[in-house]
């Protein structure tokens, strides 16, 4: 007599439950490195501008004081 599987077996549950841990696992580090990517750039924004301003107010403090 031979048994016959009436579903799918436990391994192949199991991997399938595997698969689908480790790409939502996958998406969710890609989603974190997409919003330290944003933040990141919103830093280097910040910084240039203040740049420009500081080289603006120095452009700007030296003139008067060559008057």
């Amino acid at each position: 007599m031979v048994a016959q599987e009436s579903g799918p077996s436990f391994a192949s549950i199991l991997t399938i439950l595997s698969i689908v841990v480790y790409t939502c696992g996958f998406l969710r580090i890609e989603v974190e490195f997409n919003k330290q990517k944003d933040k990141i750039n919103e830093l280097e924004k910040v910084v240039e501008s203040m740049k420009t301003s500081n080289n603006k107010s120095y452009v700007t403090f030296h003139d008067h004081q060559r008057k």
